[in-house]
């Protein structure tokens, strides 16, 4: 087993919002080796398993206001993204050291 993936895997959140009207449930789970950030039903179904590409190793997930932001160890910087994987600002944050959290 890939203990990276198991330990991205426990930085999946599951995150409730309104849509138009209904309540919809994602998964968004870090895959650090990939660069990518998935998403997936409540359930365990892909929806997009690379809903957001080419992030500098990827650890942890927030959401606020409807949007993601995602910790990027590499590069030591915070990027905020919509849930459908726009980025709203790539470099939100910059110059951490070792953003895990």
């Amino acid at each position: 087993m890939n203990i990276r993936l198991i330990v991205a895997s426990v930085a999946a959140f599951a995150v409730l919002y309104a849509m138009l009207g209904t309540t919809r449930a994602q998964i968004f789970v870090t895959n650090p080796d990939a660069g990518t950030i998935g998403e997936y039903t409540t359930s365990g179904v892909p929806v997009n398993p690379a809903r957001i590409t080419g992030l500098r190793y990827p650890w942890g997930l927030a959401m606020s206001g409807g949007n993601l932001f995602v910790t990027n160890l590499d590069s030591g910087t915070i990027g905020e993204y919509t849930t459908f994987g726009a980025p709203v600002d790539s470099t939100l944050i910059t110059g951490l050291v070792g953003p895990n959290q």
